[in-house]
């Protein structure tokens, strides 16, 4: 075979082995943005437009970016979940200044849903987790991360990234802690609205998030 036969051959067998390594790929993972608001003035999602179902007293103070929103024990946002989460798979983040010290005495809850599957609080042991619940209540997943620089009057970065499948990853700024769902014979769905500020749980008086927020993202994951 002459030279010109071999590159030609040599071209034809790279692309077949191109096209098929393509054909077999796994596909990549990519992050949507489904939700984002910078409280700007505004309470309204920057992307589609959409309003909370429920906001009551709504002030607006000094952001991280501009403004924030100032969650204290009578503000309370509330966004439907059923464009914007993936109860499957997806992630959580936003800039938050609390307004108490990281080791008081109580539980704060600074995102939840509706139905308490889904919780970003800082628990009364000096910590920042992450909770999800099965229906039943029989299984789920409970990651906490130690914050001693959490103090009144400074900005923290708090991230859920979840994956009821496989890992799960709760970064709070430079520190990050995975975990796995325990799923067993149960099934988790989130509720139906998500929930900012003005949670009362019973035998919290205290949960409220008390601080303020700013830069929330909602992100729902595709393989393209």
């Amino acid at each position: 075979m002459t030279g010109i036969g071999n590159r030609v051959m040599g071209f034809t067998l790279i692309g077949i082995l191109y096209f098929i390594l393509c054909a077999h790929a796994p596909a990549e993972e990519r992050a949507i943005p489904t939700l984002s608001v910078n409280f700007n003035g505004t309470i309204s999602d920057t992307i589609k437009k959409a309003t909370p179902v429920v906001a009551d007293h709504i002030q607006f103070v000094e952001g991280k970016d501009d403004k924030g929103i100032l969650l204290d024990k009578n503000a309370f946002v509330s966004f439907d979940t059923k464009e914007i989460i993936d109860a499957k798979r997806g992630a959580i983040e936003f800039w938050f200044k609390p307004d108490w010290n990281i080791n008081e005495d109580s539980t704060r809850f600074l995102v939840t849903d509706n139905r308490q599957h889904f919780r970003i609080l800082k628990s009364k042991w000096s910590t920042i987790g992450l909770q999800m619940f099965t229906d039943d209540w029989k299984g789920g997943l409970n990651i906490f991360v130690t914050s001693p620089e959490w103090k009144a009057g400074t900005w923290h970065y708090v991230k859920a990234d979840w994956d009821i499948e496989g890992e799960t990853v709760l970064t709070v700024d430079d520190k990050t802690v995975k975990g796995w769902f325990t799923m067993g014979a149960s099934k988790f769905t989130f509720g139906t609205r998500l929930n900012l500020g003005g949670v009362k749980i019973a035998g919290n008086e205290q949960s409220e998030a008390g601080g303020v927020m700013d830069d929330l993202k909602v992100f729902k994951y595709t393989d393209e």
